[in-house]
């Protein structure tokens, strides 16, 4: 983009800007507060169906997916009044089943996840789209591998968190949202607003990184398909991630690994993996290029067949920290490959749909893993991890040997070969 961090901010403002941002992607990571109490909502509510059980893990980033396209599309309403909105509906939603009676039915539970779905729906593509609208380049690799590790770090928060509240009863690790509150007050002072910045600086919005300001009335410019090729990706690699994770507590307590404290502590590192994947993407993108999704991809492989035949929570949570890395990994290269192939005005729809893809491959993971665990009863409870594994596997080929699949039709941008910024490249 033209109007990037150095024209509408100064340094102070960077700096204070980041603040805000990284506020918002450290609540992002509250859809999985309810992982680690899994096996204690299933206990509690006994004889309800673990399809339905798991059902409060997935409705959240159902109702999410219209949500964050919707919001990516609407986004210039202002960045502000959505991460307000957003925050407020989440946090309250989602402590709600604390003041539910014993006796109250599971359905209770749905609909406050229905709730934290909406809220953080509206929060979810908010902080990537801010970082590719105000940054370029190696910031803005650098900025959004940083804003993952955030994102990552406030998941392990949360978990841990949840998993000991957890032990105490079954409806306690929900006062974990209350955590929210803290970004919330970040986001309030801190969060930049784009429009009003460059109201202020009398720079007006392109179309493109080139080109001029099309007129009001002027259609905007359509997708590549490549963005759509991004956005499978995150969708595929997500889904096939997400078993280990649902499966965690229930294959810790029936392996007799540990208990929702441990599932809690373990459901952790898969985050603080995803902290890795945030400090270290740069680098590797920068490396690897293309590769960047079969390095990755492999990463989550390899996890895979780790966490399946692990006896101890030990080797389980040096499974988690590598599938973390790779599932973050794979994400982040295609926020910031859909990005750099995206017209500048449509890079909040962009996101959208990214955000979409991560909260529809984790819907669409819980019947996968039914689908795995009947066809392949033999394997027992991590039959859908096995069958992960090696799925990963294939993808993480096919993404090193086939590189056209993934292969961006990028936009002239500010920091391209040849430009100003960057004459040397």
């Amino acid at each position: 983009m033209t109007e990037n961090s150095e024209t509408l901010l100064s340094k102070k403002g960077v700096a204070l800007a980041l603040i805000g941002i990284f506020a918002l992607y450290f609540t992002q990571c509250a859809f999985g507060i309810i992982t680690p109490a899994i096996n204690s909502l299933a206990v509690h509510f006994e004889g309800t169906p673990m399809t339905t059980i798991l059902l409060a893990n997935t409705i959240t980033g159902v109702v999410s997916i219209p949500v964050s396209i919707l919001v990516g599309m609407w986004v210039r309403w202002g960045y502000r009044k959505w991460a307000i909105l957003g925050l407020i509906i989440a946090t309250l939603g989602g402590a709600f089943p604390f003041f539910m009676g014993e006796a109250s039915g599971y359905e209770l539970v749905i609909a406050s996840r229905v709730l934290v779905g909406i809220g953080l729906g509206m929060v979810n593509p908010l902080a990537g789209a801010l970082v590719i609208e105000l940054f370029t380049g190696k910031k803005r690799a650098a900025y959004l591998g940083i804003g993952n590790l955030v994102f990552f770090g406030g998941g392990m928060l949360y978990q841990m968190l949840s998993g000991g509240l957890a032990n105490i009863g079954w409806n306690y690790h929900f006062l974990a949202y209350f955590l929210t509150v803290i970004p919330f007050i970040l986001v309030v002072i801190f969060l930049p607003e784009p429009s009003k910045l460059r109201a202020k600086k009398g720079v007006a919005v392109q179309e493109s990184d080139e080109e001029p300001k099309a007129n009001e009335g002027a259609p905007k410019p359509p997708l590549p398909a490549s963005v759509f090729g991004y956005v499978a990706i995150a969708f595929i690699v997500i889904m096939f991630d997400m078993p280990a994770v649902f499966l965690c507590s229930t294959m810790l307590a029936e392996g007799g690994m540990g208990d929702a404290g441990v599932a809690g502590i373990v459901s952790s590192l898969f985050t603080g993996g995803g902290m890795i994947a945030g400090a270290i993407f740069a680098i590797v993108y920068a490396a690897t290029k293309r590769k960047v999704f079969a390095v990755f991809t492999l990463c989550s492989a390899i996890s895979m067949f780790i966490i399946f035949n692990a006896t101890s929570a030990v080797v389980f949570g040096v499974g988690m920290i590598l599938l973390g890395v790779g599932h973050i990994g794979v994400f982040t290269a295609a926020q910031e490959s859909g990005g750099k192939a995206s017209p500048a005005v449509r890079v909040g729809v962009t996101n959208g749909m990214m955000m979409a893809a991560m909260n529809l491959g984790v819907f669409f993971a819980s019947y996968y893993m039914e689908f795995a665990a009947v066809s392949f009863p033999q394997m027992g409870i991590g039959a859908p991890v096995l069958v992960s594994g090696v799925l990963l596997l294939v993808c993480a080929v096919l993404f090193f040997f086939v590189p056209g699949c993934i292969k961006a039709k990028q936009l002239p941008a500010a920091d391209a070969p040849g430009s100003p910024e960057n004459p040397e490249a």
